[in-house]
């Protein structure tokens, strides 16, 4: 989504400078790529304690992780810095 902007000066009498030219910035309104999660290891049938992975996503700069004990009730886990 294209944004635009511009700015202006005051100084210690209040007096306004003219607006600069307008400048334009796009921010990044997709999606991101969705993750592969991939099996749990070591079998947590058989541990006390599992190892969670995905793939990388490119443009993933963080990954939410939530878990359940079914398929519909999903509490977050933690957040993991990309």
């Amino acid at each position: 989504m294209r944004h635009y902007w511009r700015v202006r000066a005051k100084d210690a009498a209040t007096n306004l400078s003219p607006w600069s030219v307008t400048e334009t910035f796009l921010v990044d309104t997709g999606l991101p790529a969705t993750p592969v999660a991939t099996a749990v290891s070591p079998d947590p049938t058989a541990s006390a304690s599992v190892l969670l992975a995905w793939s990388a996503v490119s443009d993933a700069v963080v990954y939410d992780v939530q878990v359940s004990a079914d398929t519909g009730d999903f509490e977050p886990l933690a957040a993991q810095g990309g």
